[in-house]
């Protein structure tokens, strides 16, 4: 199974000083804690952020540190935790890679292979990136320093802005080129090392327009197919979205802001997703506005090439209001989406992590339910 930003086979959940997995029964298990040692003996974690797993059960994830050696100039560290609860460093700030120090993470996320392989972004002072991968020992850099574009076209690499890789060792990223005749867009690593154009911006979207982006963070599954969300330019005051698969070079839009869903009352509103999670059958779910006769607000979708439908909106369980802030985590093979999303009633709105599929389903974890092991309760997802 690929990894995605947060897959749905285990949902991990940040909770104040706590990162959570809550399994597919919902039983939820601490697997980390601010408070631990990091494993270089250089400070204590403290807050988390990006968690990724792969089927094996190991986490990789961003954390800050307290108590280190050099202050804020090494306080942040990407881990892997394995199965057996033992930490690794992949990278921290303040180290070095090809003679820069490590400044950040961008964005604060990393992608885990079957085989425990970290992806991540390195951040260096003056806005230079790397994308790296690592297991512990020396980072290898992925892309080099001025490598020539893929596209055949006479620039070399600038940065690369996000990156996803699959169990079968295909990682697509996002990536600008500079040069005489300047792009950016989507490419691909293969396992051998060869490189190749998924998707170049500014070309013709399939049902009109000029596609001016190839969405900020693709999601990639198995079958090397692409979920993205696409910004297009229909001439109109301001681009539309789309939430797009991509196999090879072709690219499938599955539906657009605008569109008139085939059950012939719901209108697709805004975006609210920045990544289309795709599965191994290629269906693609985000978060967007909708409107229908008698509802109008957040919905989560799933799209694939017959259409696309609505699996969530409105009142949630545990919830006396329309749900907000919906944030698509994750989609499972068998078609259950993953999503968090907030409350809009009361001085303290209700949060909560919730998975689409059969009503007699256990939910997973809300705003007032207890932390396992805690007296306190979840504060936000």
């Amino acid at each position: 199974m690929p990894i995605r930003r947060l897959p749905i086979v285990f949902l991990i959940a940040t909770c104040v000083s706590t990162m959570c997995v809550a399994q597919a029964s919902a039983d939820l298990h601490i697997v980390m804690q601010s408070g631990v040692h990091s494993p270089d003996g250089n400070g204590d974690l403290s807050a988390f952020n990006g968690p990724s797993i792969n089927n094996a059960g190991q986490l990789a994830f961003v954390s800050q540190l307290t108590g280190t050696a050099g202050g804020t100039a090494d306080n942040t560290a990407m881990f892997r935790r394995d199965s057996n609860g033992d930490l690794a460093v992949i990278a921290r700030s303040g180290s070095t890679f090809s003679g820069k120090p490590i400044l950040t993470f961008f964005p604060g996320s990393a992608y885990l292979s079957a085989d425990g392989t970290v992806g991540s972004v390195l951040g260096f002072a003056g806005g230079s990136l790397a994308y790296t991968l690592g297991s512990g020992g020396p980072l290898t850099q992925i892309f080099p320093t001025a490598m020539p574009s893929p596209s055949g076209q006479s620039n070399t690499l600038l940065g690369v802005t996000s990156a996803v890789i699959n169990d079968s060792g295909y990682l697509v990223y996002r990536a600008v080129f500079n040069g005489a005749q300047p792009e950016s867009g989507l490419y691909q690593r293969a396992p051998d090392g060869t490189q190749s154009v998924r998707l170049l911006s500014n070309t013709t979207a399939p049902r009109g327009g000029t596609i001016t982006s190839p969405g900020g963070f693709p999601t990639l599954n198995e079958s090397n197919q692409v979920g993205t969300i696409l910004s297009i330019n229909t001439g109109a005051p301001s681009s539309i979205k789309s939430a797009a698969r991509i196999d090879g070079t072709t690219v499938h839009e599955l539906v657009r802001q605008g569109d008139l869903l085939a059950d012939g009352v719901t209108t697709v509103g805004a975006f609210l997703s920045t990544s289309g999670f795709i599965n191994s059958t290629g269906q693609v779910a985000f978060a967007a506005n909708l409107t229908q006769p008698s509802f109008g607000g957040q919905g989560v979708f799933l799209a694939d090439d017959s259409g696309a439908s609505v699996v969530a909106k409105g009142v949630l369980p545990g919830f006396t209001s329309a749900a907000t802030d919906i944030t698509v985590v994750g989609i499972s093979n068998a078609s259950r989406v993953a999503f968090t999303a907030n409350a809009t009633a009361g001085t303290d709105p209700l949060s909560g992590i919730y998975r689409t599929g059969p009503a007699d389903r256990p939910s997973l974890p809300s705003k007032t339910q207890q932390r396992p092991s805690q007296a306190n309760s979840f504060a936000a997802f």
